[in-house]
């Protein structure tokens, strides 16, 4: 684990791997004689995770961004080789892991896409393992208690719940009738994409103890909550289709406002807008 603490990238994901598969192996199926030492060997090794990856005495800035990625790889190793969702009964080692996650998320900005994006990767390996619902609905209280839900990184994660697991129960008052892409809600999206504060900020499921230091301009990087709301409303049916859900905004409606409304970015984003041409294309001719 302490390998993941390396200051060389390729390093990191080499040990990353090499973790994912002796997880895998060693705790896959079959090897374990009951659901109970289960949990309580895999929350041992989650506490070791968290001492291996500690950042500890006076180091350089550059050290202490190499721990926090090491701990989220480490974090990401333990959801990629599936001993997370093996049986209910490792659901206290699951909260753990997302806990580890969303305290990075919450002290590093930095880091926080890069959490999002592990989190948004194991909606899919938990769903994959058809685990029980509980694994949703914990991911989905974590993300509202840590006021990251109206963050780029949380609707991507809210989208892909929703999708994915139907019966969880999501939270009122954060978005209008639970769904982001609701047409009243274009405004605020817009704003959360930009990471700039939205709505009251007293809102418990947005600004807890005003903990989360929003940005407030565009990224000249292409966020992937982009892939995933273009995915959403590129496939959404026609006007005339029974089947439509009016309570999704129209795609053109939400382009005029999140890309050829924001005038004021458009010179000097002119990266992001070609960026963001990859996944547009991507699914239109899909």
């Amino acid at each position: 684990m302490r390998g993941l603490c390396s200051g060389r990238k390729a390093a990191r994901l080499g040990f990353s791997v090499a973790l994912t598969e002796f997880l895998s192996q060693r705790w896959g199926e079959g090897n374990l004689p009951s659901s109970e030492q289960e949990n309580l060997e895999v929350t041992a090794l989650i506490e070791i995770l968290k001492k291996q990856t500690e950042v500890t005495g006076n180091v350089s800035g550059q050290e202490e961004r190499d721990h926090q990625f090491g701990r989220l790889f480490c974090a990401e190793a333990f959801i990629k080789s599936g001993i997370l969702f093996r049986t209910s009964a490792t659901i206290d080692a699951w909260s753990m892991v997302l806990d580890v996650v969303f305290e990075a998320a919450m002290k590093k900005s930095w880091l926080r896409e890069e959490c999002g994006w592990v989190l948004y990767g194991a909606v899919q390996t938990f769903t994959e393992r058809n685990c029980d619902v509980m694994f949703a609905q914990n991911l989905i209280e974590k993300l509202c208690q840590n006021g990251l839900a109206k963050t780029p990184e949380g609707v991507a994660i809210w989208l892909k719940v929703q999708a994915k697991c139907p019966k969880v129960k999501l939270p009122d008052g954060v978005w209008r009738k639970k769904k982001p892409l609701h047409p009243k809600e274009r405004t605020k999206l817009v704003k959360v994409l930009k990471e700039a504060p939205s709505g009251n900020q007293s809102d418990e499921h947005t600004q807890p103890e005003g903990r989360i230091a929003h940005k407030g301009n565009w990224n000249s990087k292409v966020h992937f909550v982009w892939s995933v709301i273009l995915s959403e409303l590129i496939s959404k049916p026609p006007a005339d289709d029974p089947s439509l859900d009016e309570n999704v905004v129209a795609f053109g409606e939400f382009w005029q406002e999140a890309v050829d409304g924001q005038s004021n970015f458009q010179d000097m984003a002119r990266p992001w807008l070609i960026g963001l041409s990859n996944p547009l294309c991507t699914f239109v001719y899909r």
